[in-house]
């Protein structure tokens, strides 16, 4: 997944609407984000994840608390990102749960959370589930596999580095798509094991006709056959 575009509104600490464009950096395939603390480095994390998934980037912080407190009432806070994935370019836009001072009238009304992906074929899904299960369909990985991979916010790099074995062998084999080889694999097991199977049965019945073999009244068909053979 290669990001072209983010554009986030009222959202964390900016009051107003901040655009990024990454297409400028045609060549680049890995983008770093540095800055000093405080500068804003998480909040740009906090917008692709979220905007993916429906998640924040880290522990620090909850999707319910995005809303800037210094965002005016007329300002909507929403995430939009454009981005590349296996040639195709997809758009998706969310908007968090908040609550804000209603527009008219006194008291304060609840902004429910929303989201709508707009595929490369001109498609679009709209709705918070629907879209989650496309994104994981798109990217093959899922929001915790995102964050351990692409998005390495606060040094959580270690949560992949710390993690169980077979659960890590899990999510690279879902970024590099190496599960053709694992069937591969399991079909050859299964092969082997019914040539096994064939050359045991082959082995027990040459056992049996030895046994047969060797009895006295086998021997005895044998010596009577050969005699009259000979006598004939």
């Amino acid at each position: 997944m290669k990001p072209l575009y983010l554009e986030i509104s009222g959202w964390g600490p900016y009051p107003g609407k901040n655009q990024i464009d990454f297409s400028k950096m045609e060549k680049g395939e890995l983008f770093l984000i540095t800055g000093p603390t405080g500068a804003g480095k998480t909040t740009i994390f906090d917008g692709i994840t979220y905007a993916l998934y429906g998640e924040v980037s880290g522990k620090m912080r909850t999707k319910d608390r995005l809303r800037s407190d210094f965002a005016p009432e007329t300002v909507d806070t929403y995430v939009n990102l454009v981005f590349l994935h296996a040639g195709k370019q997809y758009r998706v836009e969310r908007h968090p749960k908040y609550i804000r001072r209603k527009k008219r009238g006194e008291g304060f009304t609840t902004k429910k959370e929303d989201a709508c992906l707009f595929l490369s074929d001109k498609n679009v899904i709209c709705g918070i589930s629907q879209v989650n299960e496309k994104i994981q369909e798109i990217l093959g990985i899922n929001y915790k596999q995102f964050k351990q991979l692409s998005m390495l916010a606060q040094g959580e790099f270690l949560d992949l580095l710390m993690t169980k074995s077979g659960e890590r062998t899990e999510i690279f084999r879902s970024v590099f798509h190496t599960q053709i080889y694992q069937n591969v694999q399991e079909l050859a097991g299964q092969k082997a094991r019914g040539i096994k199977d064939e050359v045991r049965a082959i082995e027990l019945q040459m056992e049996e006709a030895l046994r047969m073999a060797e009895s006295p009244e086998i021997l005895e068909i044998f010596e009577r056959k050969n005699f009259q053979e000979v006598y004939q």
